[in-house]
């Protein structure tokens, strides 16, 4: 294991949680600059995307093992009752990595299903930013999952979004936060080549 990163759980093929020296420090970057963070998308989750100068000072925070090229950082914040249907992430998009930043309980679920349930629908929208083939967020459980995580704070998590994926936020009174970290879509990196990467 590279000196630095410490696996907290390895459910390959969907998620690796894990923790570093540096991660509090970034989570207080997070923090403070979350009120520049600008709103592109308001719906049933609301995505505050940071501009470039956060994302670069956060990306230099993190153990010299993450060569990735990073381009995007945003924070998702889902109110009370609230979630994304089933999808994958951007056609190109094949990773994420997440940092819990608000998690009050542990009602607010994230689910991955098997390629079988859904691989032969359409997808709708706009490709470029989700791949959604179910977008009611309250009637996820007439769907078998094949793998179900509640995210915990003080830990980062190697998030295959090439799966298909949900989630919901149970809660009537909290809302939760999640850091995404993303990669540049031409790099193509699908979630066993960020294992090998960080020596997973």
């Amino acid at each position: 294991m590279p000196e630095n990163l410490t696996v907290i759980e390895d459910c390959s093929p969907y998620y690796i949680r894990f923790r570093f020296d540096q991660l509090e420090k970034i989570i207080s970057i997070i923090k403070l600059e979350e009120s520049n963070a600008l709103i592109k998308y308001q719906g049933t989750y609301v995505h505050k995307e940071f501009p470039q100068n956060v994302t670069e000072k956060i990306v230099n925070c993190l153990p010299k093992q993450f060569q990735f090229n990073f381009i995007t950082s945003a924070i998702f914040e889902t109110p009370p009752d609230n979630g994304s249907g089933i999808h994958k992430d951007g056609k190109d998009n094949r990773i994420s990595f997440n940092i819990p930043i608000l998690v009050n309980d542990d009602k607010c679920v994230t689910y991955w299903y098997d390629e079988e349930q859904f691989g032969h629908l359409p997808f709708k929208g706009d490709l470029s930013y989700t791949r959604n083939v179910y977008s009611d967020h309250n009637n996820l459980s007439k769907f078998m999952c094949s793998k179900s995580m509640i995210a915990q704070e003080n830990e980062m998590i190697l998030f295959n979004t090439d799966i298909f994926h949900s989630w919901k936020n149970y809660s009537s009174e909290h809302v939760r936060k999640m850091f995404v970290l993303r990669i540049k879509d031409r790099d193509n990196t699908y979630f066993n080549d960020a294992k090998k990467i960080l020596n997973f």
